[in-house]
């Protein structure tokens, strides 16, 4: 929608065509920490090119911001680990705590490892570390490695942490701990899962009820 992203755009074309800068990415870097709003509803796909000793090289990459329970480094994943499901974008929840998230499948229930926002990794880079730490920025388009970053982390992470084999009993009363501890976080992520559901109704009706009285 036009009036969504009018603003930045007005504020980056002001910043290249009245004050004369030449330096594509950090002028859109700096806009973007100062002012953006317009990325809770969308993405920013950014083609340029710069002078690289002596060379033109043409950079094209995508700007996103992180947002609790809908994406992680602002990306919407659906990579799922468990053979045969093919989940949607809506299907995988983003599930923050603290500087580190994890995804959820809501078809099969795969849960993958954590990950930190706080840093960054092979695929996604911060925008500004210190004035928005919850923009990030990875090459466009997105490689198939990006889009199974949180299924290749989970397998390395499985394959690790694999326990040595040991004695029947022991073994069940391993896996009796472990699914007693993946049922008190599954009821723990519903729990926010419906707090969030809860939120999005809210905004909704806020939404209709101004749409309304304009």
């Amino acid at each position: 929608m036009p009036s969504t992203v009018a603003s930045a755009v007005r504020s980056f074309v002001t910043e290249i065509g009245v004050f004369g800068r030449t330096d594509i990415w950090p002028a859109l870097c700096d806009m973007l920490a100062a002012s953006n709003d317009f990325l809770d509803y969308t993405t920013a796909v950014v083609v340029f090119a710069e002078t690289v000793d002596g060379r033109r090289v043409v950079e094209s990459r995508q700007i996103s911001k992180d947002i609790s329970g809908v994406r992680a480094f602002g990306y919407e994943f659906k990579s799922c680990a468990t053979p045969g499901c093919q989940p949607a974008p809506a299907d995988m929840r983003v599930h923050n705590n603290g500087p580190r998230v994890h995804l959820r499948c809501l078809k099969c229930k795969w849960r993958s490892s954590a990950v930190r926002t706080d840093q960054d990794n092979k695929h996604f880079k911060r925008i500004r570390k210190l004035h928005a730490p919850q923009l990030f920025w990875h090459h466009f388009p997105p490689s198939t490695d990006l889009q199974n970053f949180f299924v290749e982390i989970t397998n390395s992470d499985d394959a690790q942490s694999a326990p040595p084999r040991v004695a029947k009993g022991g073994e069940n009363k391993r896996k009796k701990r472990k699914i007693q501890a993946e049922i008190a976080l599954d009821m723990q992520e519903d729990s926010e899962m419906a707090i969030n559901d809860a939120d999005d109704d809210s905004i909704e009706v806020a939404m209709a009820d101004c749409m309304i009285d304009s």
